[in-house]
């Protein structure tokens, strides 16, 4: 049958190709637009966030002065995000001081307690520093909007008790009936769910309390921060003493009435029996066993420290319960009665048991026994353990401070301090400033 031209020419399909490839081209520069774009707004939203936390950071840093919160989290702003290049990403009206509620997780402006800062971020037409587009031009689409907000938390704590292992269970541990009053803060760096453990009849009141990981226990005021980010060693630029040679070239045992000079101490020292025993003030250097004192001993001495080389080995641990112990360092057991004071001025002021950072971390340091201590110093162990067990205590006026792997008080350790009257400020003070959302 005979096709009429008409309709000849509706079903001839030459010359379709061109309008076809045409759509498929204008689409895949429409897909290439949007791809190269987005990629490209996705970059800069990183930019712009990294630059609203740092502002953030910034400005909760100085709370709470809030023309120092504004000026410092515009700067900040700036020189992560220059404004030859970016416009003005922070405006000061976009900087707000106010309170942060970890329970709702929420930024209340102008709340009480002032505890945060909120900035919001912008390369937008409001600020008029909007992205231009590329590609998507050909669509329609110029420029874009992109902004990011950061909320930074500043939390002010103290401590005079710091145990520095990141990742220990029981990285400080009370338990017993161990009775603990410091007077001041505690701060744990684990990570753990169980950073800190506080079981049996023990309790542990200070004046602020916190750890990166989590805790268990109930008696534990107040009620433990969690979370804080980890501090690095306050005393991590303290130099260690320097010592040549041996003034004493074997373990010192002491067992009458004695006074001993400060020095090098190759042996160690071993105070026991009845002895009373004063050191005078100064350095002393203790390798081998360290510094032993147990027995029915008095030692005294004012305006002492004791420095732990790395290659003091320690008196042997013993076995608990079939298992060998670590050596230990500082041993004060017995019915001893100690009466010990750190500097009161020099580079080592306020230190009274130092044991170098290169220290194995398998040493201890264990104070026990019906150990009675008036102590004023720092016990600064960052490599080791340091445990209170049995009945010892620390009473009186005296204070201590301890920086260490990890600290444990047992049985019916006690450790009381009342730092109202101290002139000589025990711990250490610490800003968290950390992003919470």
């Amino acid at each position: 049958m005979r096709v009429p031209p008409a309709l000849r020419f509706l079903r001839d399909e030459r010359g379709m190709i061109m309008p076809m490839v045409g759509a498929m081209v204008l689409l895949g520069v429409g897909f290439a637009s949007l791809a190269i774009d987005m990629s490209y707004l996705y970059y800069l939203r990183g930019k712009v966030q990294t630059a609203a936390d740092a502002a953030a950071l910034a400005g909760a840093g100085q709370i709470p002065d809030e023309s120092n919160v504004v000026k410092n989290a515009v700067s900040l702003a700036e020189k992560n995000l220059p404004v030859a290049e970016n416009g003005t990403v922070l405006p000061k009206d976009d900087v707000a001081m106010g309170s942060w509620d970890a329970g709702t997780r929420t930024f209340t402006p102008a709340g009480n307690p002032t505890n945060a800062v909120r900035v919001l971020a912008r390369r937008s037409n409001a600020n008029d520093n909007a992205v231009e587009l590329f590609f998507a031009r050909i669509l329609g689409f110029d420029e874009a909007d992109v902004e990011a907000s950061a909320v930074a938390l500043r939390r002010d704590i103290s401590g005079c008790i710091v145990a520095l292992d990141p990742s220990a269970d029981g990285a400080l541990t009370i338990s017993g009936n161990a009775e603990v009053n410091l007077g001041c803060g505690a701060l744990v760096n684990s990570d753990s769910p169980t950073a800190i453990i506080e079981n049996g009849s023990a309790c542990l009141t200070a004046t602020s309390i916190a750890t990166s990981g989590d805790y268990s226990g109930d008696c534990l005021n107040p009620t433990p921060d969690t979370g804080m980010p980890p501090i690095t060693d306050p005393l991590a630029k303290l130099d260690p003493p320097e010592y040549s040679g041996c003034d004493f070239d074997s373990l010192v045992e002491v067992t009458v009435n004695t006074t001993l000079s400060s020095g090098v101490y190759c042996g160690g020292i071993d105070i026991n029996s009845n002895a009373v025993v004063k050191f005078e003030p100064g350095m002393y250097i203790l390798k081998g066993v360290g510094l032993q004192i147990a027995g029915n001993t008095k030692v005294t001495g004012d305006e002492v420290t004791f420095y732990f080389p790395p290659d003091t080995t320690g008196a042997p641990g013993g076995k608990v319960k079939g298992k060998t112990q670590p050596p230990i360092s500082l041993f004060i057991a017995g019915t001893t009665n100690v009466e010990l004071k750190a500097p009161t001025s020099g580079y080592y002021e306020g230190i009274l048991f130092y044991q170098d950072r290169n220290t194995p971390s398998n040493m201890r340091n264990l104070l026990t026994g019906g150990a009675t201590m008036n102590l004023e110093g720092l016990f600064y162990f960052p490599k080791s353990d340091v445990r209170f067990a049995g009945n010892s205590s620390v009473e009186g006026s005296a204070w201590i401070s301890i920086i260490a792997r990890t600290v444990e008080f047992v049985g019916t350790s006690n450790l009381y301090q009342d730092l109202s009257e101290v002139a000589y400020s025990p711990g250490a003070a610490f800003v968290s400033l950390h992003i919470v959302d």
